[in-house]
Formats: structure tokens, C-alpha cells, sequence
């Protein structure tokens, strides 16, 4: 049947009491293939399927007999049940059908373990000496297949039971770390024959007392003076990784971007600008780098507040002064709020500052001195002189004097802070006449 639509009933199609046999293909096949196909709700049981073809298309490249797949939608909440399955290669395969239900089969097939492997047990956070059992559920494979288990943990890989029949593995006083169960299942000739690659594997991770803090770096060289960088820190977790969110004070939440091994992230880094200010909130996750992003198996910190001051700029004024050769300039510089307040004396440590001054071809000026925020006179060499150690206060003068060998022209004066070099003045111009 294909192009029909069934809707609206307690099962979809039911494919119930038929022999299926010696067909090309699969006997009996429920198959989601294109985008937009919904199979659902289907039902095929108490069929005698034997001696069919092959189902290439989603994988089963051996003779099959019942295939349930979901290769672009999932083929959800139907019924397999009932069948008797004889003379395949491979009983019932599925791929692509959570939420399915098969159950009381008779599969007389030497089939190869089929891709339904499932583990079925606690994953994500469990408490410390929780007792966690997992159970391989594989219903479509024959009886009697052999199990083994392994576990990664701190301790590294370690097999922690053997194959056999035994399809359950129980962890006893389970102590904090974090660890991955993956289950194994062969065909006994696949076993005997030592064909370890041809294994059909799950797993499970869990967390067992793992936690993420967070922690403030302050503000590096080469960020904006109200940048942040956040550090965070995962314990008992085996190979973490993290992801940062953080909301500003608009309330607008934004992600660092996908898991990575980075557990440092710049919060307002130079790219945002001009920074909002206000408090921001931060939070850190973190997992396991093998576990699904999902809440179960993540930890997070708790949110961590940073209150952000507005960008403290250098001012210095006027924005420009006429001299004659030997006459002064007197310049004020001031710390100010991207708001046009006043910052405190602190903000830039202190009044430390660079001043340079260039001639008219963006070259070093040569021949003028530089005095003020209690130190003495000092010639520019190079066009450049340093301030350190000035006062703690937010506003100063300099003093900057031309020589009689300073050629007539106009000069162009900057600030900026030598710890913070992206604080720098808008240039004053100084007209030597």
C-alpha cells in the first residue's frame, strides 16, 4: 500500500495472520523513507514470514524478514508481535522506531545480532552508593546470545563482566565520579570465532555526585576595562566539557556556543561593544564529552552575579591650543563614564598615562617637553612619555611645551593608559605658530 492516508483509528494498518514468503525484498516492512512521512500507531503480528530478500535501503543487507525503520522520520508506537520468523538471515531488524513494541516472537533465524541493541538503566545524575543495574534489552535477537560489559571510569577502561548469558550488570556503592557502561553482544559463532568488530554495542553514562563551580578571573590585557573572563571548574565528572550562558541586564540570555574543553570565557569580550552596563548573571555547564546535551545529564553552577560599570574612557582637553615656539599648552585629562560622569580616580589606575605626539605625517614629534601630576619637566623622547605612579584622583593637567627648534605646523597629542591600552583620548590639536 503506498499514497494512502489512514487517520483518526486505534491502529493505523494491521498486517495480521499472512504468509509472507520468498519475496525480493523484506516480507514485512514499515518504513518511513521521505520527509513528511508519519508511521505510526501500525501493527503487524501473528504472520509467518520466511525466506525474503534483503532491505538495502536502510541497512539490512542480508535476507530479512521484518524491518521496522525510521530513516528520515521516526516510525513511532507501533506493534511487532506474535511472528514467527524462519529461514532469514536476519529476524527483525530495526533502526529509527523508539517507543515501539515488540515482543513474542518465534525467530528461527541463525541471525547476527541486529542493530536493536538497547541498555536500559539510570543515566545522568545518581547519588553517591546509589545501587544502578542495567539490563541489555535486545527483543528481536534469538535466545541465548552472550553479553559482556565494560565500564570507563577514573581508573581508566576495565571489562567488569565477561561474556555470557547474563544480560544484567548491577553497580554496587557506586562512589562520586562519573562513568560510561557499555554492553556488548555476539552470536555465538561470531564469539567463538573471536570476531570482536562485529559487535553490537550501548551505553550509559552516569554522573555520580558531579558538580560545576564558577569563578571570576577579573579583567586581562587586551580587554575592554569592563570585560570579565569566568573560570569554570567540573568535579567528579571524566572528561568534561563546558558551555557558559549569560544574561545581561536587558534579561536577554546568550550561549557561549557549543560544548568545548574550554573552561575560560571572556563574558563582554572586545567584540561587544559598547558594553551595556548594569549586573550581569553567569552560569557554566558541564558533561561528560560523550553524553547527549540534555538536562539529565548535565550539572550547572549556580549563577554568578558581575556587576559591569559603564567604559571609562580617557578625555583630555581642549581639543586644540595655539603656541608659540618656547610657550606651553596646559591640558586637562579626566576619566569619564561612557555616560559623560565622572569616573572615580581608580578606575584606570590612577592617572598613569602615555602621552605621545605626532606631526602632521603621523611621525614622532621631536623637540617639546612634558611636566605635570607632580613630577617634573621631561623631555618627550621620540614623541612619547610615560607617566607612572600618578596621583589617585580622577582629573590632572600637563604641561606640554614646544621647543624653539619645534618646527611651525600642527601636532597631534593622545592619552592613554598604559595597563588598559584601549582606553586612549580623542587627539588634541597643538598649532605651533
Amino acid at each position: 500500500m503506498s499514497g494512502k492516508t489512514v487517520s483518526h483509528d486505534v491502529a493505523g494498518i494491521v498486517v495480521s495472520h499472512n504468509v509472507v514468503s520468498d519475496n525480493f525484498i523484506a516480507g514485512i516492512v514499515l518504513h518511513s523513507n521521505a520527509p513528511g512521512d508519519m508511521l505510526m500507531k501500525n501493527a503487524a503480528t501473528d504472520n509467518t514470514v520466511a525466506g525474503n530478500g534483503a532491505e538495502g535501503e536502510v541497512g539490512a543487507f542480508q535476507t530479512t524478514g521484518m524491518v521496522g525503520a525510521g530513516v528520515v522520520t521516526p516510525v513511532t508506537d507501533n506493534t511487532i508481535t506474535g511472528n514467527h520468523v524462519c529461514d532469514e538471515t536476519l529476524g527483525i531488524y530495526v533502526t529509527g522506531t523508539p517507543a515501539s513494541h515488540i515482543s513474542g516472537n518465534i525467530l528461527d533465524t541463525p541471525a547476527s545480532v541486529p542493530p536493536s541493541l538497547e541498555i536500559v538503566g539510570q543515566g545522568g545524575n545518581v547519588a553517591a552508593g546509589e545501587p544502578v543495574v542495567y539490563t541489555v534489552e535486545n527483543p528481536t535477537a534469538p535466545t541465548g546470545l552472550p553479553y559482556q560489559y565494560w565500564a570507563d571510569s577514573a581508573a581508566g577502561w576495565r571489562m567488569v563482566q565477561n561474556y555470557s548469558p547474563d544480560n544484567v550488570y548491577a553497580m554496587r556503592d557506586v562512589a562520586a565520579g562519573s562513568y560510561q557502561v557499555v554492553a556488548y553482544s555476539l552470536t555465538p559463532a561470531a564469539l567463538k570465532a573471536r570476531a570482536w568488530h562485529d559487535a553490537a554495542s550501548a551505553s550509559h553514562i552516569i554522573n555520580v555526585g558531579s558538580s560545576v563551580s564558577l569563578a571570576v578571573m577579573g579583567a586581562m590585557s587586551g580587554m575592554t576595562a569592563n570585560s570579565m573572563t569566568v573560570q569554570a571548574a567540573a568535579k567528579n565528572l571524566l572528561h568534561p566539557v563546558y558551555q557558559f550562558w549569560w544574561q545581561g541586564p536587558n534579561g536577554q540570555w546568550t550561549a557561549s556556543g557549543n560544548y568545548s574543553t574550554d573552561n575560560m570565557m571572556d563574558i563582554l569580550p572586545p567584540t561587544v561593544a559598547p558594553a551595556q552596563a548594569g549586573t550581569y548573571a553567569v552560569v557554566a555547564y558541564a558533561k561528560d564529552a560523550n553524553a547527549p546535551e540534555s538536562a539529565a545529564y548535565e550539572v550547572f553552577s549556580q549563577p554568578l552575579s558581575i556587576k559591569v560599570s559603564p567604559r571609562v574612557d580617557f578625555v583630555l582637553t581642549p581639543a586644540s591650543a595655539a603656541i608659540n615656539p618656547g610657550g606651553s599648552a596646559v591640558l586637562t585629562l579626566s576619566q569619564e563614564y561612557s555616560t559623560g560622569a565622572m569616573a572615580p580616580g581608580r578606575s584606570l589606575d590612577n592617572l598613569d598615562s602615555t602621552f605621545t605626539i605626532a606631526g602632521a605625517n603621523g611621525q614622532p614629534a621631536s623637540g617639546f617637553t612634558i611636566s605635570g601630576f607632580g613630577g617634573g619637566i621631561e623631555a618627550m623622547l621620540d614623541g612619547t612619555y610615560t607617566f607612572l605612579g600618578a596621583p589617585t584622583r580622577a582629573v590632572g593637567t600637563v604641561n606640554v611645551t614646544a621647543g624653539s627648534s619645534v618646527a611651525p605646523g600642527t601636532y597631534t597629542v593622545r592619552a592613554s593608559d598604559p595597563d588598559h591600552m584601549d582606553a586612549t583620548s580623542a587627539p588634541v590639536d597643538i598649532v605651533v605658530r
